[in-house]
């Protein structure tokens, strides 16, 4: 498709109108489904066959500058501001009336409704990013031992977004889509166990894709040259390890080796480590938002291990590839597809009991 070119063959034909749609700006949300619709959506306006379109949402207090091919929605909670954002991305395709809509990640009360209208209304391709499809029962901390919620704790923590009806509308959304795409094989292979045989021919894998020239083996510039700084670059939350991370860095300190963590992000990551204990607190950093690629990269020289723990049915994380990619260890998640393209040799598994009992990683 990118190498065609109308000309040859004779033909003047209008060019395609593609609509790439995101629950995220990337501006704001430099990993994930929005980095990678930005991606694939900049890749696309860079062949010049094809009008390319982006439907984006940001939050009221960002204040970025829409790109003129750039349709921008406010992200607001409830029920009724859910409908009206429908009826906004509807009345906003209608105007452009695309050839095909690739939706990446879009979930949440909004994002179902949305992507079931859109799939009858044009020629859709999704990807999913994760699980969020058909489950969102993501860890939630219960007590100190214990991980994973009960039947009660799921319908109080999601209400009314539970298994059955997640399945049911993400069929009702795969049978009329013309292809699925899923960034790992570890994500395909659990909706393959939910989706009837009958869809399983529309399913491809495609896994996340960066360039890794940028993120070449570099040279190590360590902050701390008499510890091992270890490495967090996500959202503070159970379901991203950031108990078991914290405990790492604890349970190391106390095993007598000198360690200290650097952590990444929103101000939610300073707000994380205020709520940690003191002692906790004392070995871990804030090192702030990292907006660029040379701002990040400049971080990571100074990281002797890189930490990402998903304790749910995530892809490839974009950090674990570029860690690896400069040469970096990791430590991931027992769920995660990133165990797709771990070796042995270059960081460590997580595996259940891990979650459960973080001071076992000490010892390995």
């Amino acid at each position: 498709i990118v190498t065609w070119d109308p000309a040859i063959d004779g033909l003047s034909l209008s060019k395609k109108k593609i609509v790439f749609m995101s629950d995220e700006y990337p501006p704001s949300s430099l990993g994930g489904a929005a980095l990678a619709c930005q991606r694939e959506h900049d890749a696309l306006v860079a062949t010049n066959l094809f009008q390319v379109f982006l439907f984006t949402f940001y939050t009221e207090n960002e204040g970025h500058v829409p790109p003129a091919d750039t349709y921008f929605f406010v992200k607001r909670s409830g029920a009724i501001a859910s409908v009206l954002q429908t009826w906004k991305v509807i009345r906003s395709l209608r105007a452009i009336k695309p050839d095909i809509v690739h939706l990446h990640h879009v979930t949440g009360g909004f994002g179902f409704f949305s992507a079931y209208l859109i799939t009858q209304l044009y020629p859709t391709v999704i990807s999913i990013h994760d699980a969020t499809w058909i489950s969102q029962e993501k860890p939630k901390v219960l007590s100190k031992n214990r991980y994973f919620p009960s039947g009660y704790e799921v319908l109080r923590v999601h209400r009314w977004r539970w298994r059955p009806f997640l399945s049911c509308m993400a069929g009702e959304v795969f049978k009329r889509a013309r292809k699925i795409l899923f960034v790992s094989d570890a994500i395909r292979q659990i909706y393959a166990t939910q989706m009837i045989s009958g869809l399983l021919p529309k399913c491809l894998v495609l896994r996340n894709g960066l360039d890794l020239g940028v993120w070449r083996a570099m040279q190590k510039t360590s902050f701390q040259k008499d510890a091992v700084r270890i490495g967090f670059a996500s959202r503070p939350t159970v379901d991203k390890g950031w108990e078991i991370f914290s405990s790492i860095v604890d349970g190391l300190s106390r095993a007598g080796i000198s360690v200290s963590g650097s952590a990444i992000g929103t101000e939610r990551v300073e707000e994380g480590l205020s709520r940690l204990p003191l002692d906790t607190r004392a070995k871990l950093a804030f090192d702030g938002l990292k907006p660029s690629f040379e701002s990040y990269r400049e971080w990571l020289a100074g990281v002797d291990l890189m930490f990402v723990g998903s304790l749910y049915v995530d892809p490839f994380p974009n950090v674990v590839i570029e860690s690896l990619a400069t040469g970096i260890p990791v430590i991931v998640g027992p769920y995660t597809g990133s165990k797709e393209i771990m070796d042995p040799e270059c960081g460590l598994v997580l595996d259940s009991e891990d979650v459960q009992r973080p001071e076992r990683i000490v010892h390995k």
